[in-house]
């Protein structure tokens, strides 16, 4: 099974070269505000195989407030990739914000 992780936490997987963000949220969503460094796939778009995902990287995923990106999580790490969950999303997230 995967694991969760607190929106806190997120500086600790801040080694690109090990971890990759993923905001699963909708793009118009995503462009209103995100966490720096995340990248964009809506869970609409997550259909396995996932082309171009690494599967020796651990993707951290969050969504608004976590069910969505639990979701994710379990497609993602039921095709064999490396996955963590943000608990809360980004309304447990309180850094800075990217546009």
């Amino acid at each position: 099974m995967f694991d969760t992780i607190p929106a806190k936490n997120l500086e600790k997987y801040s080694d690109t070269s090990r971890y990759v963000l993923v905001d699963v949220r909708l793009p118009s969503q995503y462009w209103q505000g995100h966490i720096p460094g995340a990248i964009n796939i809506p869970y609409e778009s997550i259909v396995l195989p996932m082309s171009g995902l690494s599967r020796e990287k651990t993707y951290i995923l969050y969504c608004d407030h976590g069910a969505t990106s639990l979701l994710a999580a379990r497609k993602l790490y039921q095709g064999g990739y490396n996955v963590l969950s943000v608990i809360g999303g980004l309304e447990a997230y309180s850094g800075p914000m990217s546009r």
